[in-house]
């Protein structure tokens, strides 16, 4: 399946009606009593929300007023857009409203909707637009997916949207961080690395961070270093099917290495053994050839790790003997690899 990507002419707007928009909505975060929670509601839309009629006409209204809208392409079938108000409002920012994103049921959790997202958001920052509003329906997976893009609760609420609909949640993106984001897609897997947006998903999914500052700092870190000289890339792991981030695979200079480039990579141990670490991991191999430039990757693995082990052999490293590396306290035997793009 091979998706296009193209900016839709205002005289294309009926096509939306090319779109399966209905859906099945489990659960919702609600407000009970005074406290936010999630609800069961299991409530089945078979067609846009409030129908198609009222999305045509917002759709005509963004054209209307100069936004635009961005749509994703199944041949000669509509399977997804993304469109954007581009009047701005926010008294410390400037704000755009990402008014809609729909992708057709079938073609849900295969990559469309970020890459039509971070379209638009690159898009969006080339206006001079500081961040995305966005008005997130209550859903569990709406909310999700919002989340694994690196979104967040909008540090301004505009009183107009959040009364339209007091049941969507607020949020916003910095688009500024669009730009700095490198992305990698796989058959299964969404790839990238993290920005400022991303501190309390980093904390919540690393237990060891103690605070959302703390993740906050871990990022800038990890980006300050890839700014500099000094090569580093820490792409985290999305399932695609879930949006659940599941994982990470980086490379760096590593001091002990004398500055080789290694990669390492780790999966959290509920998706071990289903090829993950390798699917990521060979998708991150192939950008450090390309993109990033490399002439060599290193790998050490302590030498009771087997899976490991697995994984850079099926990556087509070689081994090149043993070296000891201090770790946990002690002198350890590491297996040590090399691997070369392939001429």
């Amino acid at each position: 399946m091979r998706i296009d990507y193209r900016q839709l002419l205002a005289s294309e707007c009926e096509r939306i009606n090319e779109i399966d928009a209905s859906t099945f909505v489990k659960r919702a975060w609600r407000k009970v009593d005074g406290v936010k929670q999630w609800v069961e509601i299991n409530w089945q839309d078979e067609d846009f929300p409030e129908g198609y009629d009222n999305h045509l006409t917002a759709l005509k209204e963004t054209f209307e007023k100069g936004g635009f809208a961005i749509g994703a392409f199944d041949g000669e079938r509509l399977v997804g857009f993304c469109s954007v108000n581009l009047d701005e409002f926010g008294k410390k920012q400037k704000y755009v409203l990402l008014d809609q994103i729909f992708i057709s049921k079938e073609y849900k959790r295969k990559g469309i909707g970020r890459k039509l997202f971070y379209m638009s958001a690159d898009k969006a920052r080339k206006y001079g637009a500081d961040k995305f509003y966005i008005c997130a329906c209550s859903s569990e997976d709406t909310l999700a997916f919002f989340n694994s893009l690196g979104c967040r609760d909008a540090e301004e609420i505009n009183q107009a949207l959040y009364e339209n609909d007091p049941n969507d949640v607020q949020l916003e993106y910095e688009l500024s961080k669009t730009q700095n984001c490198v992305q990698i897609k796989t058959e299964r897997l969404f790839l990238r690395t993290l920005t400022d947006a991303d501190a309390e998903t980093l904390k919540n999914f690393n237990d060891e961070f103690e605070n959302v500052e703390n993740a906050l700092e871990w990022i800038r870190g990890v980006n300050t270093r890839k700014d500099k000289d000094d090569i580093c890339f820490m792409f985290y792991i999305w399932l695609k099917e879930t949006n659940e981030m599941i994982g990470r695979v980086y490379f760096h200079s590593k001091y002990e290495l004398g500055g080789e480039v290694e990669i390492g990579y780790g999966i959290n141990e509920e998706y071990h053994n289903q090829g993950y670490a390798t699917e990521a991991a060979k998708a991150v191999v192939k950008f450090a050839f390309g993109q990033a430039g490399l002439k060599e990757l290193a790998a050490i693995v302590k030498r009771e790790n087997i899976a490991s082990r697995r994984v850079v052999e099926k990556l087509g490293f070689e081994y090149r003997g043993v070296r000891i590396f201090f770790d946990d306290g002690k002198d350890c035997e590491f297996d040590y690899f090399k691997l070369f793009p392939i001429r």
